[in-house]
């Protein structure tokens, strides 16, 4: 019996002794904060969606000195849109004028707050193309067609960074800016707006 209590009183010091350590050990790890960051490239004037966003853990020393004003929940960005580009895994921050909420966009650019080169990724060019269409605003997507012609300028529709009256400025990709180019030379543009050709469904926000 009384080496049956030792075996015990062994086996419970080895108990306490692992679970003291395993508290020692984490107490001993820094706190940590959530942050929002990109999980995928995004393009200026795009939405943003559950679908492009991910949440990492920073030690808190590191966060609140790079990164004190960022988004810690993926919630938090519901309803807003980026101005700019951003890269795959770049930080998310409630500061940084890249990004707005979605019914802001129009009084943005309108009132230039943003330099129009900072809007353009880098496989994209802005260029001027002599159509007027009042309706169409900042985010809208146009195809652009040649008097008399019926199918369009370009394979895919291009995205309208400002509108002038009488010119907008459309993000054309760099190899399409010379057919774009050339077909304006040739004669008058026609835009027509069409639907946003990322095609992608709606996620609910639950993260």
């Amino acid at each position: 019996m009384q080496r049956l209590n030792r075996t015990w009183l062994a086996a419970l010091l080895a108990l306490t002794s692992a679970v003291l350590t395993l508290l020692l050990y984490f107490a001993l790890q820094p706190d940590r904060r959530s942050v929002v960051v990109a999980a995928r490239d995004l393009q200026p004037f795009s939405p943003i969606g559950p679908q492009d966003l991910a949440v990492i853990r920073v030690d808190e020393a590191t966060a609140a000195r790079m990164f004190p004003n960022a988004y810690q929940s993926v919630k938090e960005l519901k309803g807003m849109m980026t101005l700019r580009h951003f890269r795959t895994n770049e930080v998310l921050s409630r500061d940084d004028p890249g990004l707005t909420r979605q019914e802001q966009l129009a009084d943005i650019v309108a009132g230039k707050d943003l330099p129009t080169s900072y809007m353009i990724p880098e496989r994209y060019r802005a260029v001027p193309v002599s159509a007027a269409l009042p309706t169409a605003v900042p985010g809208d997507y146009v195809e652009l067609y040649a008097i008399g012609k019926r199918k369009p300028v370009l394979s895919r529709p291009v995205q309208v960074v400002a509108n002038q009256g009488s010119t907008l400025l459309v993000l054309v990709p760099k190899e399409d800016v010379e057919a774009l180019l050339s077909a304006q030379a040739m004669g008058s543009l026609q835009a027509v707006l069409t639907p946003s050709p990322a095609g992608k469904e709606e996620t609910a926000w639950s993260g």
